[in-house]
């Protein structure tokens, strides 16, 4: 969270965004209303059962970056994500062993 405040604070963006550190599940998510978006790093196992509480708690048109997704579990986490009404977006496989990448709501699905 410390390093992620420094980063709003350089890119000047620190009144555009709210940032919090919280114990994170899917009831929590599901109160907090809709979001524009949302970005996770966590692994796969850890992201998984948020995935629903993520999809409830970004606005239709909203978008997720994940990340912190080893590339062998990369494939399970894109379908899981389509699943619930997400579309794919950008990817980036840069590292050879780590991926992210960016989603959008879809209106509409579920």
């Amino acid at each position: 969270v410390e390093a992620a405040r420094g980063n709003l604070d350089r890119n000047g963006v620190t009144d555009l965004v709210e940032l919090r550190e919280a114990w994170v599940d899917e009831a929590l998510l599901k109160g907090l209303g809709a979001w524009n978006g949302i970005t996770a790093n966590l692994e796969r196992g850890l992201l998984e059962p948020l995935l629903p509480g993520f999809r409830d708690a970004i606005q239709p048109g909203g978008w997720l970056i994940v990340s912190g997704i080893l590339a062998e579990d990369w494939v399970q986490v894109v379908e899981r994500l389509e699943a619930l009404g997400f579309r794919s977006g950008a990817e980036d496989a840069l590292d050879d062993e780590w991926r992210s990448g960016l989603f959008e709501r879809v209106a509409g699905l579920p």
